[in-house]
């Protein structure tokens, strides 16, 4: 009851915030996404712009490295084919946590480069190393390289060390087709949170084929994945997965979209499968393959739903629904069968132009049944490298979460608070942590949302900023954060913290922990 007033307060409040604050309109469906980007200072870099370039060898030395350092990019080139840019990544943070009543710091840096001939390639990459003293996180995790939005992470004795790689590369070769290639993870929705799909997993190859035509928007992803045989955590495995996106624009101010993916692994008992040939097509559904393997399934097929609508220029409502499993009949019965796989999302935001003021709000909610985007083992369960593809939180769980942010000129403020509910496992599997194999559930009836060892918790990151360098991303910020702990027998966690950075780390931004 207390997630339901609590998410009904929030949408009403956004859905009442006052109309004649708007100067200007969102443009289209991306601006959602990069003020997103934008706020968490993450691996995406501001929008591209073309801008045209001084000698500055004849320029003078002091004023231009000012203008570099406020202002504009560290090295670019621009012709009539082709746009050049390169720009320094730095990290240095310092925090003080409560857990162990210690401090930590993280230095690190790296550099960015992008890169566009004319409308039909587009490549943007960035590698970043840092180093974290006064460790935070689970050990076991940064030892098994299983970190989170990382590539590659390795435990010292202090601490730990990361390496990321980021490559995403786009070529069109007509108005209708789109290849897609690179490193990186990915989001499905127009949430902060996604129940489809997340940015929170670590980076993977992948490739994606998109064709636009009339109404309709297809997309088909193919995504090569690792993952561990939990509850061995000594070595990764090969998994792989597929995925379908169709996005059908009804009206301007209307999208709905169908998303489907099936994930498997390299190998089973019985064959070394790799990549299968089966999956490779990119117009079939997956359930009728998926039942030519045979029964039981090998594989997790998962189905979503998705719409967006934007009533008012200001504010655009958007949802989804994931099925793990959909049988009506149990459904309709409501007798808590286990295989009642499903996640729901319900959010909208608003965008305000008030003078040279920006103000944006979100609220959200967000919800998974117990076992979702779990199955046999985890290798053919919903996730990547210990770390769930979907939501954070992973399944069994219920969240009203809600962002306020202000932007005057280059200072600004963020709040954002989230109000979640996690029903624990404990001895006994009640299906929140989806690298657990449902065939380990006690009961096959009487399994209710939120079921279990039942933790609620307020998370919250207050952060002021300044930003530097906009051109960069360069921001300073000084910030408070609380991170409610969704495992038995572990600790919450506060910091107060002050950064220096254009880019940020996940565990940097997420509001929970659940590993």
């Amino acid at each position: 009851m207390a997630l339901k007033k609590i998410g009904i307060f929030f949408i009403i409040a956004v859905f009442c915030a006052p109309a004649e604050l708007l100067s200007q309109p969102f443009s289209s469906y991306k601006d959602v996404v990069n003020h997103k980007h934008l706020l968490d200072s993450s691996l995406s870099s501001p929008p591209w712009k073309r801008t045209l370039i001084k000698d500055f060898e004849k320029d003078n030395v002091q004023p231009l490295f000012l203008k570099r350092i406020l202002h504009d990019a560290l090295l670019k080139h621009h012709t009539s084919l082709y746009d050049f840019e390169v720009n320094p990544d730095i990290l240095f943070a310092a925090a003080s946590e409560n857990q162990n009543n210690t401090n930590y710091f993280v230095s690190g840096g790296g550099a960015n480069i992008r890169y566009q001939h004319k409308q039909s390639f587009i490549f943007r990459g960035r590698v970043v190393g840092f180093r974290q003293t006064g460790l935070i996180t689970d050990s076991v995790r940064t030892t098994n390289n299983l970190l989170q939005d990382v590539l590659y992470s390795q435990a010292t004795p202090d601490g730990y060390k990361a390496l990321d790689l980021r490559i995403n590369a786009v070529y069109r070769p007509s108005q209708f087709f789109r290849i897609n290639f690179g490193v990186d993870n990915q989001f499905a929705g127009d949430g902060y949170h996604s129940v489809i799909q997340g940015d929170q997993s670590p980076p993977h190859p992948f490739g994606r084929l998109s064709t636009s035509f009339w109404k309709i928007d297809y997309t088909v992803g193919y995504h090569f994945l690792k993952d561990v045989a939990w509850p061995d955590l000594s070595e990764t495995y090969r998994k792989y997965m597929t995925t379908h996106q169709l996005n059908f624009r009804l009206h301007p101010k209307f999208h709905v979209y169908a998303w489907e993916a099936v994930v498997w692994q390299q190998e089973d008992t019985l064959t070394q499968r790799g990549y299968d040939l089966s999956y490779l097509n990119p117009v079939i559904f997956f359930r009728p393959v998926e039942f030519q393997l045979g029964a039981p399934s090998p594989d997790n097929v998962l189905l979503g739903l998705g719409f967006r609508w934007q009533p008012f220029k200001w504010m655009r409502i958007y949802g989804q629904v994931m099925f793990d499993e959909f049988y009506l009949e149990e459904i309709s019965a409501r007798d808590g069968w286990w295989a009642n796989k499903y996640a729901l999302q319900l959010g909208a935001n608003a965008a305000f132009y008030p003078g040279a003021h920006y103000l944006h709000l979100r609220a959200e909610f967000n919800m998974a049944r117990p076992f979702t985007y779990s199955h046999i083992g985890s290798m053919q369960n919903y996730g990547s490298r210990f770390t769930p593809m979907a939501h954070p939180l992973g399944a069994n769980f219920g969240e009203i979460l809600t962002t306020l942010r202000w932007q005057w000129k280059r200072l600004g403020a963020m709040a954002r608070i989230a109000y979640a509910q996690v029903g624990q496992d404990t001895h006994i599997n009640y299906g929140q942590n989806i690298y657990r194999s449902y065939t380990t559930r006690d009961t096959e009836y009487g399994h209710k949302w939120l079921q279990g060892n039942l933790k609620s918790g307020v998370s919250a990151d207050f952060r002021f900023m300044y930003t530097i360098n906009p051109k960069m991303g360069l921001k300073l910020a000084l910030g408070a954060r609380k991170m409610t702990h969704y495992e038995l027998n572990r600790d919450d966690l506060s910091e107060i913290y002050l950064r220096l950075s254009t880019f940020l780390p996940t565990g940097m931004k997420q509001l929970y922990r659940t590993k």
